[in-house]
């Protein structure tokens, strides 16, 4: 035996043959061990040996540390990876013996890897391990800041074990949503709208609104050069709102990890009628029994409704309505027609209405006269004795040179009275 290395435990005497091992190092003590008896002769073959017994030299791992895509993440940082990603994390634990139990983390809640902890002996140092730990975890973003540690248990460790801890990064796809919409009337010149295109995202998107129709390629997404993009930021805002604002807007997000989906919105701006036109002339002369067209041109949101309106030349000034078209075309005039039109259109906006009426143009007929018989009753009752005053309004142009009532065999022109018969 080797003096303060190698020493007698027990008394041999009495059969007992322990050893003490003193300093013990893991280059020459650590592996199996026997206890062996020589034979008291040789013809009699009564050597023993025991069972081995594994003497394990145990030497304190290094910290563990976490691989990502070939890379050391070191503690404390960020490991960043893909929203729905399965990514494949290894920790790595060197030149312990025995190899350390390696444990995953996420938070306080134990992850368990799919595949089996793999332990090698170290090429530099071959009594010692390389533990490794593989854990496959699918990257989602309800994870982000998380800390994922890994634990290596071993009995080295003042504590029993060691960890490393890094913070998780989870990058996804820009997620966005409106808020402001209007849900009333905008009108023009009173009203404003500013709608906010909410994103969430990591890491930190930039935003673009633009019309469309636009081409999206030329977009420019980096805050520089607004050219072909309504905003670049969250807020869409127009105050007041005008007609060329009126359109549809898609908000985009993008960042690293991609680009959102678009969302559309419209903006109706509503704005009250204006006639813009009527004719052709505001004189228009038409002969008897020949067609008469008339056109009322107007704008407005929402698209207004047209009334053509006659007043009669008559001491009550009477109100027809004649058409409820832009367009007013009479296929057979009469008498009837002349007067004075005037086009008179109508939009609601916000729950009221928006009324706007054109100047007054005239039709002048022309023509042989005409008696327009639904001026008056066509029946006059009176008591006998009593006068009877019979009238017909009689239309032409030129004025006529005579007009006459006749009943029978007599003839009574206009203006004359005649006696009781």
């Amino acid at each position: 035996m080797y003096m303060h290395k190698y020493e007698w435990s027990g008394s041999q005497d009495t059969g007992d043959c322990s050893v003490w091992i003193r300093s013990a190092q893991i280059d020459f003590d650590d592996g199996s061990w026997e206890c062996q008896v020589t034979a008291s002769d040789f013809h009699t073959q009564d050597a023993l040996s025991s069972f081995p017994v594994r003497l394990v030299v145990r030497v304190q791992p290094r910290k563990p540390k976490i691989e990502y895509n070939q890379n050391q993440v070191l503690p404390g940082h960020n490991l960043t990876a893909l929203h729905g990603e399965l990514a494949v994390i290894k920790c790595v634990s060197h030149f312990g013996n025995p190899p350390p139990i390696l444990k995953w983390f996420l938070d306080q809640n134990e992850v368990t890897p799919l595949r089996k902890q793999e332990n090698m002996t170290e090429i530099d140092i071959p009594k010692t391990w390389v533990a490794v730990s593989m854990l496959e975890l699918t990257i989602s973003k309800e994870n982000h800041g998380k800390a994922l540690r890994c634990v290596a248990v071993h009995e080295t460790y003042a504590t029993k074990s060691s960890s490393v801890e890094v913070r998780l990064d989870v990058m996804f796809i820009p997620e966005t949503r409106l808020l402001g919409i209007p849900s009333n009337d905008l009108e023009e010149s009173k009203d404003s709208v500013a709608i906010r295109c909410v994103v969430s995202a990591n890491p930190k998107a930039n935003v673009v609104w633009r019309r469309q129709g636009q081409n999206q390629a030329n977009v420019v997404w980096r805050r520089q050069g607004q050219n072909q993009a309504a905003s670049l930021q969250e807020l869409l805002q127009f105050s007041p709102v005008l007609r060329q604002h009126a359109g549809y807007y898609i908000c985009q997000a993008r960042n690293k990890a991609g680009e959102s989906h678009p969302l559309m919105v419209q903006l109706d701006v509503k704005y009250p009628p204006k006639i813009l036109s009527i004719g052709p002339d505001r004189l228009t002369t038409a002969p008897l029994f020949t067609s008469a067209t008339f056109e009322c041109v107007a704008e407005g949101n929402p698209q207004p409704t047209y009334q053509w309106l006659q007043r009669l030349p008559t001491p009550s000034d009477v109100i027809l309505e004649r058409g409820w078209e832009s367009k007013l075309h009479i296929p057979n005039v009469t008498y009837d027609y002349q007067g004075e039109y005037v086009c008179k259109v109508t939009n609601i906006i916000g729950g009221t209405e928006r009324t706007i009426q054109s100047e007054a143009i005239a039709l002048q007929v022309v023509g042989a006269p005409q008696v327009l018989r639904h001026i008056t009753s066509p029946e006059i009752i009176v008591e006998k004795g009593e006068t009877a005053k019979i009238s017909l309004v009689v239309c032409a142009d030129p004025r006529p040179r005579v007009v006459a009532w006749e009943w029978g065999s007599l003839r009574l022109e206009a203006g004359s009275e005649l006696g009781e018969q």
